[in-house]
């Protein structure tokens, strides 16, 4: 079906809602209004805030009289004031796309009865192109990922109606729009001269449990240990999220597709910020380098902390509720407790799975045990062909899930839960809940001048949001004491003045709190009686535990590990320098400096406003900020001056990248300040020069991937549909395009060989063919590799999981363990083999056949690298992301690298050679947590160091260089201590020798403390100024003074010119550091242009039409701040040059007086 073109505009105002009005410092647009004679209990309007529009009075807009008299308070609404408030509340819900209803049908038709009990509350159905063109309009759907958003269901305002929509087939074509009586709110039931409005669309997501679910769980008798084991499990992960490229990889996965309910703005920021940073991990960067580094770290600490809330159990979704959709004629397929739901699974052809069996329903504000509801997950081709994927769907004849509960279908999110341990023992109740005590209601005539008048009224009436929190905290009180607690009478009646609490806004009554003890409040799952803490001992509690324990051992052992810059973009930038010249590259640095201030400018006005719209109205849309048009627009304004200057955007990309982490230094600091930049902004230059020293880019077989995932797809049903068929050939299209890796281009010609292209059919069955779990082949063991650098040497998953890796060699040398029973899984890449699942196992057997000194075959399952999927324990992954995500480039895969993951310092053994972990007893111990340290490489460089062996058991991630050896036999192994040299400074730490040692990451030198693998002593000094003479010179000579420099504002010493390790700059350092340890400095001041004789400094002198000092009077002169704040911000300031400033710099004194933002890019 067509629209008229002006329809299709979806994003422009219409001229009707166009003028809005101001409130707040923000815009609003009309979306419904109405009268107050046409509606008994009050004015509502429901209005949008885009970043444009006009400004009238607000009394005039709303249609207010000057005084609103309130009706008597009835059974349905006992507050009629509340019902005012709520209504004028939700003024600051923002539409995010519409369409004209006068090129529509929107029909009100009677509210679907069953069982005495309204089956449709708040959800109509829809023309599914309807959906399709707002979803369009509105940015589009993901086709793949566990976050997905659903088109095809939508809330949606018009005029008086208010609720969701769904698509259904059954209206497919007529331009339709069905609601039932409940969605009308108010006025009239013609909407010809209205517009069908989205608020936004659904989405569904994996998610975690909250420890009140966890609680309410346990109540009804769930059994909690794969809960508890399951939530060890993830705390497992997280804390290997810095350790491991595959736990890094998880970690920001599970970040982006994140389960909290987020805006579509939200959505978008965190996909733009954490999305770049999973694209530079997936290309090759290094997750121990900046700012792979900083990011990992900063989500680790997030997700630990929010472990402490929050429960992680595989199995869990977040879905909006809807009614079933009717079929032909009316039918329905669902009945009582049945539900339909179908969650992502990228491993299926369609891109989808719908669940099957028993769940448990649980809606988002419940606190009863009771509302938690076992359902039975039903799938069938009649309900997948009217049932939009990724919304969840409940019956509407027979007994009804929500029998003795409030649920309705207006844009509420419910949690499914599938766990098989905890649905199978659930015993939950459905008996209704018991009523909260209420407080009285108090009707007052409201005096209505303008709509902050009645904010006001409603900020005085209504609950603090402390209340409701208090109502909460009482509960969780008497639930954390067990289950039994929260069964009881009292538990429940607590829960449920929390919930009705959260009806107040809504017209309903308020309830009475409870008595509120004296004493200090419960932390989550403890609480304080006297000087002791009372820990509760429910699943909850315990989770809690665990996690708070994991987030003190990151806070007190948190330390990056490896830094340095990138190496590929290192000669990158060489190889750039020696085609375009110093001057040039100087050039386009300039340019970066300038970029990054603008940056970092627009990000902190964007924080600024967000602070100060908050602050005059939380409720404010957020939108503008949000979407990043800065971003783009800074993006737009970076390309004019680039082609201005004659320079490329990957040139200027580059540049940018040298200046920050090579040039300021700040792959060598142990935070990156901004993580963002350059990143974001160049993301895809960035990528390029990284994809440029690459064999084989990961990203050309990624894109090959979701190009032939979009062709198995559709092209089953290219024959009939015409828009499948035209996906199928744009999928052709692009699977032609040009390939680096030859070997990479010959397997996929190949494979596009095989499907038979020439016949939709025939290549439909071909896919088939293809896809899947894979062939089984008997394989010699030498031929296989590990798809990992590192696995721990315990078993985590099959049938003895916690097994010692060489537990399970003595069986299989024994004949205890057979080889046959051991099957792997692996992918063929550059025509090898390479084991992505069983990578523990493969060593045990490859270690087996050493010990047993003969040949060895063993099983291996083998899917399509395009096509296969990989199934896991609990379920399936396509298995090329599953591959690249876990394969290093830089190692072949022959060997694989055993942690030891234990406790105790490592032992040596006659397997040490094969483990790696064999650690001498002559060798420092952690200067962390005091266990034995191992030698390691770094993955980088290949340099050599000394790890913690606890690494894996506690996360303890302590480092030591390696000492430096005496030179002798082969067999010598013994730890020797440097001797300090003779003429040396003494450490300032422990007042040992000093020696020069070399930084690992850019070989600078530098005075280390003797004692370092001693005593753990890491006293540091920078090499002093050298005289210059024979080589065989190697005193330490003092600096002397320059005469007129300026005296050291610590000891009064004389001040030598010194030079900046990190970015070159120069200084004034006292001439004492190296005699007393005085680290005093200065900056250098203004000097005079003479002969290189002249050492004198010379006071700078002020510009003539420059302010006068406002403390001495003297006068300014323009310098540009030295901080790395104000640097990044491009900003300048005014100072004193008079003498005074130099000789007493204090802030007491004369000093900064006025900053001027510079526009960087004018």
């Amino acid at each position: 079906m067509e629209f008229p073109a002006k329809s299709l505009e979806l994003k422009v105002a219409v001229e009707r809602y166009s003028s809005g009005f101001e409130h707040g410092g923000r815009r609003y647009y009309f979306v419904s209004s109405s009268k107050a004679d046409a509606y008994p209990h009050g004015p509502s309007a429901w209005l949008a805030a885009p970043p444009f529009g006009g400004s009238e009075q607000i009394d005039l807009a709303l249609g207010f009289g000057k005084v609103f008299r309130l009706e008597k308070a009835t059974a349905q609404i006992p507050n009629p004031t509340f019902r005012l408030r709520a209504r004028v509340k939700q003024l600051f819900s923002s539409m995010i796309v519409y369409m004209e209803a006068v090129h529509l049908q929107i029909q009100v038709v009677p509210d679907f009865v069953d069982e005495q009990l309204i089956r449709d509350d708040g959800a109509g159905e829809a023309d599914p192109e309807i959906l399709e063109m707002l979803a369009a309009a509105a940015g589009g759907c993901e086709t793949f990922g566990l976050n997905r958003l659903v088109g095809d269901s939508a809330q949606i305002r018009c005029s008086g109606l208010k609720g969701m929509l769904i698509a259904s087939p059954r209206l497919k074509g007529s331009r339709k729009v069905e609601v039932p009586e409940t969605m009308l709110k108010f006025g009239a039931t013609d909407f010809s001269q209205e517009c069908l409005s989205v608020l936004s669309f659904s989405r569904v997501r994996p998610t975690s449990l909250g420890l009140d679910v966890i609680l309410r769980l346990e109540a009804a008798q769930c059994d909690m240990k794969a809960l508890v084991q399951g939530h060890k499990r993830y705390l497992r992960r997280v804390s290997r999220m810095d350790g491991f490229r595959a736990g890094a990889f998880d970690g920001l996965y599970y970040d982006l597709h994140d389960e909290k309910t987020m805006t579509e703005p939200e959505i978008w920021s965190q996909k733009t910020y954490i999305g770049t940073h999973l694209e530079l991990l997936l290309c090759g960067f290094d997750p121990h380098q900046h700012p792979l580094l900083e990011v990992i770290l900063r989500q680790k600490e997030a997700a630990l902390k929010k472990a402490m809330k929050h429960v992680h159990l595989r199995g869990c979704w977040s879905a909006r509720g809807h009614p079933e959709p009717q079929g032909e004629g009316g039918s329905l397929e669902l009945k009582d407790n049945e539900i339909f739901l179908m969650v992502p699974c990228d491993a299926e052809e369609s891109g989808w799975r719908a669940l099957t069996g028993e769940v448990i329903i649980n809606y988002l504000s419940d606190r009863d045990p009771n509302s938690l509801r076992l359902a039975v997950a039903k799938d069938s081709e009649a309900l997948r062909a009217k049932c939009a994927p990724g919304a969840l769907f409940f019956s509407k004849k027979g007994r009804p899930l929500q029998v003795n509960l409030s649920w309705d279908f207006d844009g509420d999110y419910f949690q499914v839960i599938t766990q098989e341990e905890v649905v199978s023992s659930f015993r939950g109740e459905t008996a209704p809940g018991p009523l909260p005590r209420f407080k009285d209601p108090q009707l007052t005539d409201v005096v209505i001048n303008s709509l902050v008048d009645v904010h006001a009224h409603f900020l005085l009436e209504y609950p603090p949001r402390e209340e409701i929190g208090l109502h909460h905290w009482q509960w969780q009180m008497k639930a954390g004491e067990g289950p039994l607690a929260a069964s009881s009478l009292e538990g429940r009646q607590t829960a449920a003045a929390y919930c009705k609490s959260l009806d107040v806004e809504k017209g309903k009554p308020l309830p009475k709190l409870g008595p509120y003890p004296n004493g200090p409040r419960w932390d989550f799952m403890n609480k304080k009686e006297g000087a002791q803490t009372v820990h509760s001992q429910t699943s909850a509690g315990e989770c809690y535990r665990q996690a708070a324990k994991a987030f003190e051992e990151f806070q007190a052992a948190k330390a990056p590990g490896e830094r340095g810059a990138d190496a590929d973009l290192m000669k990158a930038w060489k190889g750039l320098c020696d085609e375009l010249g110093p001057p040039k590259c100087e050039a386009m640095k300039k340019l970066a400096a300038r970029v990054r201030g603008d940056w970092a400018q627009n990000i902190r006005d964007g924080c600024n406003r967000a602070e100060r719209e908050a602050g005059g109205n939380p409720n404010a849309c957020m939108d503008e900020e949000l979407r990043g048009e800065w971003l783009t627009h800074l993006q737009k304004r970076v390309q004019e001056e680039v082609e201005r200057q004659n320079f490329t955007l990957t040139q200027l990309a580059l540049a940018a990248w040298h200046m920050k982490y090579v040039d300021q230094g700040v792959s060598l600091e142990k935070k990156d300040p901004s993580p963002s930049f350059p990143w974001v902004l160049f993301r895809e230059e960035l990528l390029q020069w990284k994809e440029h020293g690459q064999g084989c880019p990961k990203r050309q077989l990624r894109k090959n991937h979701a190009l032939l995932r979009k062709l198995q797809r559709n092209i089953s049903e290219a024959m009939t549909d015409a828009d499948k068929e035209a996906k199928v050939k744009e999928a052709i299209q692009g699977l032609r395009g040009h390939m680096k890796c030859q070997q990479c281009l010959d397997t996929r010609t190949k494979l596009l060989s095989d499907l038979h292209l020439g016949s939709w059919s025939a290549a439909a069955e071909a896919v088939r063919g293809i896809a899947g779990r894979g062939e089984v082949e008997e394989v010699d063991c030498e031929e296989l590799r590990f798809a990992k650098a590192f696995i721990s040497d315990t078993l985590e998953h099959g049938k003895q999981p916690g097994a010692k890796l060489q537990e399970l060699v003595d069986q299989l040398v024994t004949g205890q363990e057979s080889f046959r029973k051991l099957e792997l899984t692996a992918v063929r890449f550059h025509g090898e083999l390479y084991v992505v699942e069983g990578n523990h196992r493969l060593w045990c057997i490859k270690e087996a056949q050493r010990r047993l000194q003969k040949k060895l075959s063993v099983s291996v399952r083998v899917p399509n690298l395009y096509f296969g999927f990989i199934h896991r324990q609990e379920h399936k992954e396509p298995a090329l992301p599953y591959f690249l995500q876990r394969f290093d480039p830089r190692f072949e895969g022959k060997e694989v690298e055993v942690q030891v993951l234990n406790n105790e310092s490592p032992k040596a053994t006659e397997h040490d050679s094969q483990l790696g972990t064999g650690a001498s007893q002559q060798r420092p111990s952690c200067p962390k947590c005091g266990g034995g340290m191992v030698e390691r490489a770094n993955r980088s460089d290949g340099s050599k160091f000394l790890g913690c062996a606890n690494y894996f058991a506690s996360g303890c991630n302590g480092t030591r260089s390696l000492p430096d050896q005496t030179v002798g036999p082969p067999s010598s192994t013994s730890f020797q201590q440097p001797s300090p040299a003779a003429a040396s400074p003494s450490c300032p730490k422990c007042g040992g020798g000093m020696v020069e040692r070399a930084n690992r990451s850019d070989g600078s030198k530098f005075l280390g403390c003797a004692n370092y693998f001693a005593s753990g002593c890491n006293g540091t000094r920078s090499l002093p100024d050298q005289t210059v003479g024979p080589p065989s010179l190697t005193s330490f000579q003092q600096p002397s003074p320059a005469a007129a420099s300026p005296s050291c504002p610590k000891c009064g010493g004389g001040m030598v010119e010194r030079a900046n390790r990190s970015d070159g700059s120069k200084f004034l350092g006292c001439a004492n550091y190296f005699a007393s340890g005085c680290n005093g400095t200065r900056s250098l001041p203004d000097q005079t242009v003479g002969p290189p004789s002249s050492t004198s400094f010379q006071q700078p002198s002020p510009a003539a039409a420059s302010p006068s000092c406002p403390k001495c009077g003297g006068g300014m002169v323009e310098r540009a701040n030295r901080s790395r704040w104000v640097k990044v911000l491009g900003l300048r300031q005014l100072l004193c040059f008079r003498v005074q400033w130099y000789e007493k710099p204090s802030r007491s004194d004369c000093g900064p007086t006025k900053l001027d933002t510079v526009d960087l890019l004018a």
